[in-house]
């Protein structure tokens, strides 16, 4: 607008001058027509004046002039249509730098690069143009990781967080026992709750291989924590419900092994600290119920086998402080109340403890005297009381090692002999008698004869034996 004034200012000075037509003024023709201004020029208000871009006249060279400097609309300022390349932002395009690499933020086709175009931008790993998440390039154009919460190749889940005590693990792996990650998403009542997760398949240390927490009473021994685990709530058997392996002292029976446990150290109470219930003949005197108790089946020490003391007149010789005992408080009777012998010399007791006061005497005598000096202690002949006293009586006179036989409490009173029933008995009417017995023709009585059998046999009542007496009861 600037030239067309000067133009119109040089023309109208012209006019007022009176030039000739074709006078030249300050370098500008007069023109009739654009052809008298040749190639460059233009014919404008009768004056050849230069093209330019610009000047609001389309001339050759230009695809367009509107004459402004808008580069927004139909015409450039360089008088060119709007193109995509040409650094110009003209619509519909929403950039245009003005060159053809692709990845600098604005595209050859004038278009912002955004994910999913098909073209790696800045900050775009990867960019196939299609929202497929299982192939090589994610649709937030990354190239597929383990946490990006898309699911693709080795993957077996894919949750998208960091969380690694879920159902997916940071190595997007299904969580599973074993894994060495305690799962802290279930409930204990759920299916796949974790109590912990060492990792191995060791049953027996603080987490089992089935992930829960090792505990007395599970079943499975831990080590250097349990002796024993059976899995079980008897306290009665090899391994107690603490997992301690049964003993004695623990104050639990272990039946079929203790007989009692009370599960202290005092060994004079009703179990013994061996877990036996408490006995006579144990060796432990049990306090409140034995006087003593030396653990033998000796009768005649210082504890009898009842576990009493010894003492005078329990009826029991003790060796070494008694010369006899007869169970009585009384003297004149073969043992004094002071338990010592009043008997003939070389006469000693027997059998202990048997219901009548029994003693021998080492020398011989015939019938009639033997009795007599059996009855001067109080006594008379033994007669058995029975078939175990018989042998037991028996046993005494050869345990004696005195040898011979001895006279018994039985005679013939009226000579015959050899009638088994005609002999009578001072105390008893047991008969014992060894086959063919009695067989003598004389005045005969009974008497044992050194051998292996407790069977009597008769000899006349004039010969001489040692003798066995006992006091009446």
């Amino acid at each position: 607008m600037t030239m067309l004034r000067i133009s119109f200012v040089i023309v109208w000075m012209l006019g007022l001058s009176g030039c000739p037509p074709n006078a030249e003024f300050a370098g500008l023709f007069r023109c009739a027509s654009d052809a008298d201004c040749g190639a460059n020029g233009s014919c404008r208000h009768g004056l050849c004046v230069a093209q330019r871009c610009g000047d609001g006249v389309l001339q050759g060279g230009e695809d367009c002039d509107d004459g402004n400097a808008d580069e927004a609309d139909d015409c450039t300022t360089a008088c060119a249509a709007p193109r995509c390349g040409d650094a110009i932002v003209s619509p519909p395009e929403l950039c245009d730098d003005g060159n053809s690499d692709e990845d600098d933020g604005c595209t050859s086709s004038c278009r912002f690069g955004v994910c999913g175009d098909g073209i790696i931008q800045e900050g775009e790993a990867c960019d196939d143009g299609n929202s497929d998440e299982d192939d090589e390039c994610t649709s937030a154009c990354a190239a597929p990781r383990c946490g990006d919460g898309v699911l693709s190749g080795d993957e077996v889940c894919d949750d998208g967080d960091q969380a690694d005590d879920n159902a997916c693990t940071n190595a997007c792996q299904e969580a599973v026992c074993g894994d060495g990650i305690m799962r802290r998403d279930q409930g204990s009542d759920e299916d796949g709750f974790e109590a912990c997760d060492d990792g191995n398949a060791a049953d027996d240390d603080a987490c089992t291989s089935a992930c829960a927490l090792a505990v007395c009473g599970d079943g499975i021994v831990q080590t250097g924590v349990e002796a024993c685990d059976d899995g079980n709530e008897m306290d009665t058997d090899a391994c107690l419900t603490n997992c301690a392996a049964a003993r004695c002292g623990d104050a639990r029976v272990w039946a079929g092994h203790e007989g009692c446990d009370d599960g202290d150290d005092e060994d004079a109470d009703a179990c013994l600290n061996s877990c036996v219930a408490a006995r006579c003949g144990d060796g432990v005197v049990w306090a409140g119920q034995e006087g003593c108790d030396d653990g033998n089946d000796e009768d005649g020490d210082a504890c009898l086998n009842a576990c009493t003391a010894a003492r005078c007149g329990d009826g029991v010789v003790y060796a070494g402080h008694e010369n006899c005992d007869d169970g009585g408080q009384v003297s004149g009777d073969g043992c004094s109340d002071q338990c010592t012998s009043e008997l003939p010399e070389n006469c000693a007791q027997i059998i202990v403890g048997r219901e009548r006061y029994t003693f021998a005497c080492n020398f011989s005598s015939n019938f009639d005297q033997a009795r007599e000096l059996c009855q001067r202690s109080g006594a008379d002949l033994v007669t058995p009381l029975g078939e175990a006293d018989n042998t037991a009586l028996h046993n005494a006179m050869r345990a004696l090692s005195w040898g011979g036989d001895f006279w018994l409490g039985f005679r013939d009173p009226d000579g015959s002999g050899d009638n088994p029933g005609a002999y009578v008995g001072v105390q008893s009417e047991e008969r014992f008698w060894s086959q063919g017995e009695p067989n003598e023709n004389a005045l005969s009585c009974a008497r044992y004869r050194n051998r292996d059998d407790a069977r009597w046999h008769d000899k006349p009542c004039r010969n001489a034996y040692r003798f066995i007496c006992e006091v009446q009861p």
